[in-house]
């Protein structure tokens, strides 16, 4: 599902990365966990009130990993990545009672619970609420969401520091 799609493969290669670090009993630099726990924080921010990711730029269905229901998945699903960040930062903002993300979530972090490796320190950033609307002025991503009602914008730049890059007309759309 476009910038979100991209978002969720560069997400589950972070959340690989982990995985790998804390079964080798590596730490994991702290500045990155800070940085993980922010894009799971845009999963929350981006997700519609239906769990649907928004579709803003091209399509992307990449991913690292597909652990339950293969042949049937959603692509434009991503609320099983706010499981994950659930019981790794220990978030009750992005829980999901799901049979099927719980499925996705105990499959990638069954290993690690199995070895009893701890998931990250607990958060120190506040908690959100899915309904509870959310700017990334950085990024340009806006999400506006009240009960069943939800908005988004993007807004983001064109360009690197005057230099091009991969980017869709997409300013200003609004879903």
């Amino acid at each position: 599902s476009s910038i979100a799609g991209y978002h969720r493969f560069a997400m589950e290669h972070f959340i690989a990365a982990w995985i790998l670090f804390a079964l080798n009993r590596i730490p994991y630099p702290p500045q990155t966990c800070v940085r993980l726990e922010k894009m799971f924080e845009f999963v929350l921010g981006y997700t519609r009130p239906d769990g649907k990711a928004p579709q803003i730029g091209d399509t992307s269905d990449g991913r690292v990993f597909i652990l339950s229901n293969y042949s049937k998945w959603e692509k434009d699903n991503h609320r099983y990545l706010l499981q994950v960040g659930s019981i790794l930062f220990g978030r009750k903002d992005m829980y999901i009672r799901d049979k099927v993300l719980a499925e996705e979530a105990f499959w990638l972090l069954k290993r690690l619970n199995a070895n009893h490796i701890p998931p990250f320190p607990s958060s120190t950033m506040k908690e959100l609420h899915a309904d509870e609307s959310i700017a990334f002025p950085e990024t340009g991503f806006y999400f506006m969401k009240n009960d069943n009602a939800y908005t988004s914008i993007s807004a983001n730049p064109v360009g690197k520091r005057g230099k091009g890059n991969h980017k869709h007309n997409d300013i200003f759309s609004i879903e």
